[in-house]
């Protein structure tokens, strides 16, 4: 039974237990989000450039050539952002639309293919890309491309990318950035 003297409610030292709790979990909490946040957004670039692979590919089976060059689809190319991006902004889109590919909607990422190609005649002596996963055999003369994908989501001025080749299949993360 209670008598009159007793009173209901925390002290302060319970207080600032609880409030020192919550303080911790946020400090662990928060920076495991934002990495979440940055993991799932890299799987973007996964799956875009396993599509550009494939419409190249489908590409390659028609034309029996890989497509010129395309540039980055934004007029900024590979940049730090916080938002994604549309794909109908730039005059570049036309390529990409040839090539039979446009994603759902905006991108996080910014992508190209990288080709020998020009006009679309085989520039055989053009310099393949190096450090992107792929290895080229020696005197490598066969049609190639290499699409990429880049962007420094966490605007830490470390951009992150993303390749794949006619020559693998599995998309390659560069180490620049970890994701």
């Amino acid at each position: 039974m209670r008598t009159i003297d007793q009173k209901n409610g925390f002290t302060l030292l319970e207080m600032i237990v609880v409030v020192a709790i919550i303080g911790v979990l946020a400090a662990v909490a928060i920076p495991v989000y934002r990495g979440y946040l940055t993991r799932s957004r890299a799987s973007e670039a996964y799956t875009i450039l396993q599509g550009i692979r494939d419409r190249e590919e489908a590409y390659f089976s028609e034309y029996k050539r890989y497509t010129d060059n395309l540039a980055h689809y934004t007029p900024n190319g590979c940049v730090a952002r916080n938002e994604t991006e549309n794909w109908d902004t730039d005059a570049e889109i036309n390529y990409w639309i040839d090539l039979g590919f446009m994603p759902d909607g905006p991108t996080w990422y910014s992508y190209r293919v990288i080709s020998p190609y020009a006009g679309g005649v085989f520039g055989a002596g053009a310099s393949l890309p190096n450090n992107i996963g792929t290895s080229w055999p020696a005197n490598f003369s066969r049609p190639w491309f290499v699409a990429e994908a880049c962007g420094d989501l966490d605007n830490n001025g470390i951009m992150a990318r993303f390749y794949v080749s006619s020559l693998n299949r599995t998309v390659f993360h560069l180490q620049e950035d970890e994701y």
